[in-house]
């Protein structure tokens, strides 16, 4: 599908401006990966957003990267430049660049599973359709539901929502479900990151157990759900990557990964509101996981594009270095020293990966 109410923009330049700086070193590989995707699309809340919610939400995105929530790019920017050679447009700030042939990126910070969250953004895309099948040729990444924990563990504690990690799940799989409908056959589905280390429980006086037993129960309904959806429709690849596992195998050894503080942000926030970190002015966060009191730095974008993209080249038989922290990276913005944000609002989910299946793309469709 070419997105028919948009025109091409100009690409995204991973070149910075004078006043950023790059800070960091993390493994990316060239931009083949060999797949046969012609676009991507992508659906998710703020670790996903490339800046769709800057102008909505922030208010001082300075701290900020281009208005994602982190000191550079995302995974979903990471992957589909250096792996699948795409460049998604923004599609509801389509002016800071991207190509709508490529295909588009519809995640905004602070969404959640249900329908004013994912629910808005699918119909965003399938009012795009004008009622013309979905590219079969793209690959559809859903990566939401996090924000439904972060904002509604009070009420689960309540007795308001025990229910809330069937209804999460079950909101992943009808969006999966409506975009398969239309055509979408090929899925990159992450589970959830545990919350541990992050400063957000602390601000929402909850105990971080308490999400991270949510955290579990979801994965574990996912795989269940993934698998049953793909035992009665053949034609369907869910890729279920498994970022849970890689950041528990991270928090334990962070020096095996290239960092060297894995429980506090770079930015020195209070509660929500975030400054440039006093000890730090330059900004040299290289080696933190976390960029605020929940968000991480692109250093862990990028370890988990380099886990995704040696999954998908091992899945064809090619050869993949390993892990290597001198292979340059993206540059990556760090802000003027006087700036400060309030970030309520922006959701987040995490990524890891596990393997990507071939299917072949010529097979009957069905309809759910």
């Amino acid at each position: 599908m070419q997105l028919k109410s948009m025109n091409k923009f100009v690409s995204l330049s991973f070149a910075v401006t004078a006043s950023t700086l790059t800070i960091g070193t993390a493994p990316v590989y060239a931009a083949n990966c060999n797949l046969d995707f012609s676009q991507m699309f992508v659906f998710g809340d703020s670790l996903s957003d490339p800046g769709n919610t800057n102008g909505v939400t922030i208010k001082k995105p300075d701290l900020y990267f281009e208005g994602r929530a982190s000191n550079g790019y995302v995974f979903a920017d990471i992957l589909a430049e250096s792996c699948l050679g795409l460049d998604p447009v923004n599609f509801y700030r389509p002016s800071r660049g991207g190509e709508s042939s490529d295909g588009a990126n519809f995640a905004k910070g602070g969404n959640s599973s249900g329908d004013s969250g994912l629910g808005k953004q699918l119909n965003s895309f399938l009012g795009d359709l004008e009622g013309q099948p979905a590219n079969s040729n793209a690959l559809y990444t859903l990566w939401i539901g996090s924000t439904d924990y972060l904002f509604g563990t009070k009420n689960y504690i309540a007795g308001k929502s025990p229910n809330i990690v069937d209804t999460t799940v079950e909101n992943v799989i009808d969006g999966i479900r409506d975009l398969y409908n239309v055509g979408a056959r090929d899925f990159l589905i992450p589970n959830l990151l545990s919350f541990t280390n992050s400063d957000f429980h602390k601000i929402q006086g909850i105990d971080e157990n308490i999400f991270n037993q949510l955290t579990d129960d979801h994965n574990q309904e996912l795989e269940l759900a993934i698998a049953e959806f793909e035992e009665e429709f053949s034609e369907v690849t869910i890729t279920l990557l498994d970022v849970n596992s890689t950041f528990d195998n991270l928090l334990e050894n962070p020096g095996e990964f290239g960092f060297t503080n894995v429980t506090d942000s770079w930015l020195e926030c209070n509660k929500f509101k975030c400054t440039v970190n006093p000890a730090d002015p330059d900004g040299i966060s290289d080696g933190y996981l976390y960029w605020d009191y929940i968000h991480p730095t692109t250093k862990f974008y990028q370890l988990i594009a380099n886990e995704a993209i040696s999954a998908l080249k091992s899945e064809y038989n090619q050869t993949v270095p390993e892990y290597n922290q001198d292979v340059p990276e993206y540059n990556q913005a760090v802000p003027e020293p006087t700036s400060t944000l309030s970030l309520l609002g922006l959701g987040l989910s995490f990524l890891g990966m596990s393997a990507f299946k071939q299917k072949d793309k010529q097979k009957q469709k069905q309809t759910v």
